[in-house]
């Protein structure tokens, strides 16, 4: 019983996640249909989705020791093999999750009309957060064991981060306007444009 609830929580969980975080992340969509509200209201909607967020962590651990025997395939026989990897993979997104954070400041949590454009990291990726995430993600889908979850995390991945990148671009063109357009030729989205990074 345990198990089917931490699976369907996690299913649910994740997409609740993925919802709010979307409709955070476009703060002056919203201030253009409510007005200046919308920037506390993003805000707000952006604190809940990482509680979603946190719950997505919990549901991978939970496996760990309620996993759905109809869905139980492991991909590593030896679970400290997968323990290991993953643990290495999740820790590879600390050092980006914090280089984000730091760039971002008290941005990473609501946005605020008056911030600038992001600077340190983000002068070489766009989204270096959102490469933290795949990595957390697909480490503790590891952690966990799990084909299933992996799959899940893969697939979902896939999906979401485009249509994240879009939507949220749209917005900060809005915001910032040639601005940012003239960030994106410069700048790779999730990787470096190596040969563009040091053009101002």
């Amino acid at each position: 019983m345990i198990e089917w609830i931490n699976f369907i929580s996690f299913l649910i969980n994740l997409v609740l996640w993925a919802w709010l975080y979307l409709i955070s992340l476009q703060p002056m969509k919203r201030v253009e249909k409510i007005g200046e509200k919308g920037w506390n209201q993003c805000g707000i909607i952006r604190i809940i989705a990482g509680i979603f967020y946190y719950l997505v962590w919990t549901s991978y651990i939970i496996w760990i020791w309620y996993p759905v025997n109809l869905f139980d395939f492991k991909i590593f026989i030896r679970p400290h093999i997968s323990l290991i990897i993953g643990s290495l993979i999740f820790s590879l997104s600390v050092p980006l999750f914090y280089l984000g954070i730091k760039a971002t400041g008290k941005e990473t949590m609501r946005p605020i009309k008056e911030k600038e454009m992001n600077t340190g990291i983000y002068v070489y990726i766009r989204h270096p957060q959102v490469i933290a995430d795949w990595l957390m993600l697909i480490g503790l889908a590891l952690i966990s064991n799990s084909v299933v979850l992996l799959s899940i995390s893969c697939v979902f991945i896939f999906i979401y981060t485009p249509i994240m990148i879009k939507k949220e671009e749209e917005d900060l063109v809005r915001r910032y306007g040639d601005k940012y357009k003239e960030y994106q030729k410069r700048t790779g989205a999730l990787f470096p444009k190596l040969f563009r990074i040091h053009r101002d």
